[in-house]
Order: C-alpha cells, then sequence, then structure tokens
C-alpha cells in the first residue's frame, strides 16, 4: 500500500459510469490531449442494510482491486469512466484511512500465504467461474467488476 498522503483534499467519492462508488486518493494526470486520473488505494464501497428498526444503511469500504492481484495500488482511469468526483464526508474520509491501516496489517500478516497452495487444491471448481468472468469481459468491456 502507498502510504497516503496528509492532505485529504486529495481523497475524493467517485461514481464511475459502470455504478461503482469508489474513495480514493486521485490525481489527475494531463498529457496535451490526453487526460486521466490516478486512483492511489482506491477503496469499493459498499453499502448493507442494517436490521435495526426503520430504514438505516452500513458504509463498508474494501480493496477495489485486491492487493493479491496488484500490490502497487495505482490505478491509471480515464476520465471518461468517471461520471463525478466530489469531496467525500469528514466521516467517510476518516474510515477511509482506518480501513488502509486495517487491510495494510492484514496483508502483512498473510503474506505466507502461496498462490500455488490455492492453485494445486486439486479442485477446478473456480475454472468454470472465472472462464464465464472473461467471457463476459470480452462482451462488455466497459465492465471494470
Amino acid at each position: 500500500m502507498n502510504k497516503p498522503v496528509e492532505n485529504n483534499d486529495n481523497v475524493k467519492y467517485i461514481r464511475m459510469i459502470t455504478g461503482e462508488d469508489i474513495i480514493s486518493e486521485v490525481i489527475e494526470l494531463s498529457d496535451n490531449d490526453n487526460h486521466s486520473y490516478m486512483f492511489i488505494n482506491p477503496m469499493k464501497i459498499v453499502y448493507m442494510m442494517n436490521n435495526k428498526p426503520g430504514p438505516s444503511m452500513t458504509i463498508s469500504l474494501m480493496h477495489w482491486i485486491f492487493t493479491r492481484i496488484c500490490d502497487v495500488q495505482e490505478f491509471n482511469i480515464n476520465t471518461e469512466d468517471v461520471m463525478t468526483l466530489a469531496k467525500p464526508a469528514a466521516g467517510l474520509v476518516e474510515h477511509y484511512y482506518e480501513c488502509l491501516e486495517h487491510f495494510e496489517s492484514m496483508k502483512n500478516d498473510n503474506r505466507d500465504i502461496e498462490f500455488d497452495d490455492i492453485l494445486n487444491d486439486g479442485e477446478d471448481h473456480g475454472l468454470e467461474a472465472l472462464q464465464k468472468i472473461m467471457d463476459e469481459f470480452k462482451t462488455n468491456k466497459r465492465k471494470l467488476h
């Protein structure tokens, strides 16, 4: 994980054209006519309904792209893939930094797990699901997750 900057002005709420809600440090990049965003340590916002009386919702954060897939959490995103950017509420920014610290400590604790142990368990139960995801991505290239 890249260490988050102290300046919270770079932390943004992002609504992607896919409908995903993300919180991330965002840097705008510009090179002649090419414009893009660099998302650093992006976290997907997950909304869950509570079982409490009355309408109540909990917001959880998870890696947008898991660190087991991309250790360096920096992603260049085309501006056309972003619907809107906004300054998030202070409580959400605080929760974002707490989650970054939590996931970093988990990552350090789980370094001893090997991919080969997972892949060589003698089961191909996940291969069909992976093939289905890859086939869907081939037909819908705008879908990120």
